[in-house]
């Protein structure tokens, strides 16, 4: 059965290791909410940027969310 695959990828300019693996673990918690939505066989590249990290999980949850569905607009 295919499957999507996500990498996700923070740059060491925003901080330190603990850091960046905080924000890849909220990350990758919104992608495994979502993993219903996206059923297309593709591999996606994540790459978080600074203004991700002003903002709180919810507003980066619902932006990920209306990329997905741009995504399936766009089939």
């Amino acid at each position: 059965m295919p499957y999507d695959r996500f990498g996700i990828s923070v740059s060491k300019k925003l901080g330190n290791a603990v850091f960046r693996n905080k924000y890849k673990r909220k990350i990758r918690s919104i992608v495994d909410n979502y993993k219903k939505k996206y059923i297309n066989s593709r591999d996606y590249i994540i790459i978080l940027r600074k203004e991700a990290i002003t903002r709180e999980f919810v507003e980066l949850n619902q932006e990920f969310l209306n990329l997905i569905l741009q995504i399936q607009k766009g089939k």
